[in-house]
């Protein structure tokens, strides 16, 4: 009642969800709940949500779950709907056995159903849930399973979803630059956000993937990017989140008053907005602090938000490192206001194969420094070692450096100075440019001022650079490398590479970390875009350096802004940012990132030059393809002619399916007129500009089909001395027509069948995998079904091509096109040789209309213009093999009898002695099965089978 009475509108429907719930649901409510819920989280009330999804995945799973009916597809669809939201939510509010058993059930329901797509998202989100219950090993299992699925799906937001959990199923197992690479991939040349906050809080703990390699300062730029555009959105628990992650950041390298103050601002946010997981984060971060500070009563208060999330999801907190430092310095000084002995005893129990080898050794570091005091330094500095060489593997260098300085400290304890030195000088190695207030003050004496020779991160990035540049052709692939480069090796937050547009002279964004398309606009950044103009206009090429205030906490943002000059001539920017790490330039860093800018100047102006080439042959393309047009004019295979009930058919059809992408396969004898009909499907397709590539598969030996059809590497095979493209490659954008494609082996047909399902492929001898864009014409004159049964033709393959068949007419079915055909070709090649045009007189037409043609209009074509060689006023038939010299004519003259006589037998013969049927010799030569019988008793033909 209330749904037809009241108006239609958010409010409304959220008020009829409450009304719902306390009646009791019905099936008839369950959509109407569902958008209420999108409704409040969409409104950031995310507590709100969760309780509508609960309810409502209560209630479904209590229809099908002990049931085991099929479900109707309106409640499926809200189920997978409901399911997803709920469990791209656990990481803020975890109820994570509640939220598996949903999970399982919908893909449960996805698999009955066939709904790949669901499939994958479900993988995903399982994997996920296991993550988030520490069971790591079948959590990488159920990413990798959703990440094969969603490479075979064309869903651009599913594979980028699937790619950076492949990133973090790569961080699971302890693979830190796969991680970090995977990642990247995902991102592209410029930044983006994406819209669900499951990815974006992948993202968050990427974020901290950084922050181990090394690279803080890039953590700290994806989690304030995130943080600035959930703050637009108003959706404060992903503020919330973001705010906690930046204040991890900044606990993991010591910049305490920083850290404190994110940490703050993310509690008083998370409990406002009831985000438990952000107030548990935040909350353990300021009891860190205050531990560090020695504020244990003050770190025993904070440590109480524990209490926010139950009991079975602690587990959860394990998976951020910064939980354990606070948790076991509180228990060693017995001022814990959680009972923690059953979890710390988990933990002794845990073995390093069954979680992250990072937080394994994070745990173990800490275990060994803070709470096993009867054991020998000698015995952990075994142990120590041991961790050492695990995080080295996985290439967590800061747990590394800190595992350093806990084997320097007992070091020191065994007497043994000089391994504590080396490993106390190692660690602030690489401590020193990043986080040099990790390092222990007491252990400072360890050592000199400058133990090291200084190494300057701006020279080996121009070095790099250079390598990178000259090594790779693909101008995305190399502004991506570059700026990502630029981020790790300077210690920029935020990067980005603009350059002036080749025509009109404005900056655009090509290249980018941490800053995004939307960020430019907007008001924020309105400072930094105008020292980006004032850096691009600059005619002296000076770099510009400056402090901006910022707004987020205490302190500057630094501005480095690099003119990109070549010939004098500014060609864009180079542009970076940062507040806690971005290097000091001297006169000489100065020089180097100058040198820096003209390699990227360099690059832009090859970019420039590629554009103008490729313009060019664009239009030269289009030129000869008028040229070409032109001269196919004259060629035979120009148009359709014909005016039988078989050619208006046909032009139907091609008519009919021009306009779509969908694959042709076109069958009939040889010399129909296949390719014929695939150029006309071409031209009037929207493809028609793009090229049209021919493939005679019969002509190419088969050792070299693979190399034809997809291209080779150089150095693949003897004799590939270059990089070579293949046809596929080569008809992207365009048509690719595969004539007499029964001819393909069958190893080729297999590779044939995946470039057909995905539109991927690989070189031979590459690792790469391309994409092509094109659409596939084939054609055969052997019926390929027979071919199939035979085993000489993959039935899959077949099944796949025979989506739109189009069966072209032999000649000899089609006798009233012959005369239009004989006069086309005669004009032609009249045309072609400068000869006076011949009349054909009707006895003639007669004997080529009564003719079988096999070779069809091919055969035609090549008789008619044999014949205006020859010359003469009058064209004169003659059946193959019959065509004599005049001498040889003048003196042997061929009875009609003889020649019809001669004619029967050589059409039985083709048919190998059939008479009547389709494929009868009858049929062959356009006569009834019994005048041909009663002509061949008179003229005295026998039949003679071959075996």
């Amino acid at each position: 009642m209330l749904i037809e009475k009241l108006p239609e509108s958010d409010e409304n429907c959220f008020n009829i969800a409450q009304k719902c719930l306390l009646a009791g649901i019905q099936k008839t409510d369950i959509e109407i709940i569902c958008r209420a819920a999108i409704f409040e989280e969409k409104n950031h009330r995310i507590s709100s949500a969760i309780n509508l999804y609960d309810r409502l995945l209560d209630f479904i799973a209590g229809q099908f779950s002990d049931k085991g009916e099929q479900p109707d597809i309106g409640t499926y669809e809200v189920l997978i709907r409901t399911i997803e939201r709920r469990a791209s939510l656990s990481l803020l509010h975890p109820n994570l056995k509640a939220v598996y058993r949903f999970l399982t059930l919908a893909l449960d329901m996805a698999e009955r159903l066939s709904d790949l797509k669901t499939q994958a998202s479900l993988q995903l989100l399982i994997g996920q849930n296991y993550w988030m219950s520490f069971e790591y090993a079948e959590a990488f299992h159920h990413f990798n399973k959703g990440w094969e699925m969603a490479r075979h799906i064309k869903d651009d937001v599913l594979y980028r979803r699937a790619l950076q959990l492949q990133g973090f199923a790569h961080w699971i197992k302890g693979n830190l630059n796969q991680a970090v690479q995977s990642y990247e991939k995902s991102l592209g040349e410029l930044d983006s956000i994406v819209e669900d906050n499951f990815s974006l809080l992948t993202s968050l703990h990427l974020a901290l993937c950084y922050t181990q390699m090394g690279m803080p300062h890039r953590g700290i730029g994806i989690a304030h990017s995130i943080y600035v555009q959930a703050e637009k959105n108003s959706d404060w628990s992903l503020v919330a989140y973001s705010l906690a992650t930046m204040g991890i950041i900044l606990l993991e390298i010591r910049q305490l008053e920083n850290s404190q103050i994110y940490f703050k601002k993310a509690l008083m946010l998370a409990r406002r907005e009831s985000v438990p997981m952000a107030e548990v984060i935040a909350g353990i971060g300021l009891s860190d602090i205050a531990c560090i500070k020695g504020h244990f009563n003050q770190a025993a208060d904070y440590f109480k938000v524990l209490w926010e999330i139950p009991k079975s999801s602690w587990y959860h907190t394990l998976n951020n490192a910064h939980v354990f430092d606070a948790g076991y310095r509180l228990t060693k000084t017995n001022m814990s206001p959680v009972e923690l002995g059953p979890v710390n005893n988990y933990l002794h129990q845990l073995k390093k194969e069954q979680i992250n080898p990072v937080v394994y050794a994070t745990i173990r570091r800490l275990q060994i420094e803070l709470l096993e005091d009867n054991i020998p330094p000698q015995v952990k500095i075994r142990e120590l070692l041991q961790l050492k060489k695990m995080v080295e593997k996985s290439g967590a260098d800061l747990e590394k450096a800190k595992i350093r300085i806990a084997l320097a400290r007992f070091y020191i304890l065994t007497n043994n100075w000089k391994k504590a030195e080396v490993q106390g000088r190692k660690a602030w190695e690489f401590l020193k440019p990043i986080a040099k207030d990790v390092f222990p003050d007491d252990m400072r004496q360890l050592i000199s001022p400058e133990p090291f020779a200084k190494s300057d991160p701006l020279f080996n990035l121009v070095i790099e650079m250079g390598n990178t540049m000259g090594g790779k052709k693909d101008s995305e692939q190399l502004f991506a490398k570059i700026i990502t480069s630029i981020s790790r090796l300077t210690g920029a937050e935020r990067a980005a590479i603009f350059i002036k547009d080749y025509e009109s002279q404005e900056l655009n964004m090509i290249a980018s970390r941490n800053l995004i398309p939307e960020d430019i606009p907007d008001a924020t950044f309105n400072q930094m875009i105008d020292i980006v103009r004032k850096a691009a206009e600059s005619p002296t090429g000076e770099i510009i350096q400056c402090e901006l205030d910022e707004s987020l906490a205490p302190g500057f943002r630094r501005v480095i802004s690099v003119p990109l000059i070549l010939d004098g001539q500014s060609m864009g920017v180079l542009y970076q940012d940062g507040r806690f790490q971005l290097f000091d330039l001297d006169q000489d860093s100065l020089k180097l990132l100058s040198a820096l800018g003209s390699q990227i100047a360099v690059l832009i102006d090859r970019v420039h030059a590629y554009l103008k080439i490729t313009k060019l042959q664009i239009q030269l393309r289009n030129e000869n393809r008028q040229d070409s047009d032109k001269l196919e004019q004259s060629v035979p295979f120009d148009n359709i002619i014909g005016t039988s009930k078989a050619i208006d058919d046909l032009r139907g059809l091609i008519r009919k399916v021009a306009p779509t992408p969908s694959t042709v396969l076109i069958h009939g004898e040889t010399g129909v007129g296949k390719e014929l009909v695939a150029r006309a499907i071409h031209r009037i397709s929207p493809r028609a500009e793009g090229p049209f590539i021919r493939v005679n598969c019969a002509a190419l030996p088969e050792t070299l089909i693979d190399s034809e059809l997809f291209g080779h590497e150089k150095g693949a095979f003897t004799g590939a001395i270059r990089t070579k493209q293949g046809r596929f490659e080569l008809a992207n954008h365009g048509t690719i027509f595969l004539d007499e494609i029964s001819e393909l082996p069958l190893p080729t047909q297999s590779r044939l069948l995946r470039i057909l399902q995905e539109k991927e492929y690989q070189r031979v001898g590459g690792t790469t995998t391309l994409h092509s864009d094109f659409r596939l014409l084939a054609a055969s004159n052997k019926i390929l079904s027979k071919e199939v049964t035979q085993g000489r033709f993959r039935a899959d393959l077949f099944f796949r091509l025979n989506i739109f068949p189009i069966h072209i007419q032999p000649l000899r079915m089609r006798k009233e096109d012959i005369p239009l055909l004989a006069y086309h070709f005669l004009k032609l090649f009249c045309t072609q040789y400068r000869r006076l045009e011949p009349d054909i007189p009707d006895a003639e037409m007669d004997k080529m209309k009564a003719y079988a043609w096999p070779g069809n209009v091919r055969e035609l074509a090549n008789m008619m213009e044999r014949a205006v060689v020859m010359g003469g006023d009058k064209i004169r038939f003659f059946a193959p093999g019959l065509l004599r010299t005049t001498s040889d004519a003048e003196n042997s003259p061929q009875t009609m009898r003889e020649m019809e006589k001669e004619h029967i037998r050589k059409a039985v013969a083709m048919t190998n002695g059939k008479i009547g049927g389709q494929n009868g010799a009858s049929a062959l030569l356009g006569m009834k099965r019994t005048t041909l019988i009663n002509r061949m008793k008179r003229l005295g033909i026998t039949i003679i089978k071959s075996v």
